[in-house]
């Protein structure tokens, strides 16, 4: 068989892979039955704004070395630099002042951001 009917035939099996993943398979798909979920959660089964996925939040302003090391990525360096930072300037007035404390982060803030709370900040 020459190079050119090879290459053809390729092609052809190439095509028709595609033509059937692209048009049969879908049409199968759409065949079947549909399933349609509610968009909107029961009110007692929804969480407590203090709370994330049944895990207490951290308020920054007023967390001790121990509960700051329990966050992901937080080692005692960092927490300490938390605690020494937050008393030397104040309450940490929106989770972005974190990333002036050595250590975090835009990307680290963003890992700690759904673990955090600012609690009572009068701004």
């Amino acid at each position: 068989m020459s190079l050119f009917l090879r290459k053809i035939i390729f092609c052809l099996t190439i095509f028709s892979a595609v033509f059937y993943f692209r048009f049969w398979s879908q049409a199968q798909f759409n065949d079947l039955p549909h399933v349609i979920v509610p968009s909107t959660a029961i009110a007692s089964d929804a969480p407590s704004p203090q709370k994330e996925q049944g895990r207490e939040l951290i308020d920054i302003n007023t967390a001790t070395l121990e509960e700051l090391t329990s966050l992901p990525g937080i080692g005692p360096k960092i927490a300490a630099s938390i605690i020494k930072d937050r008393e030397a300037r104040g309450p940490f007035q929106t989770l972005n002042d974190l990333t002036r404390v050595k250590g975090i982060g835009d990307k680290k803030l963003k890992t700690l951001s759904p673990f955090l709370s600012l609690g009572s900040v009068v701004r």
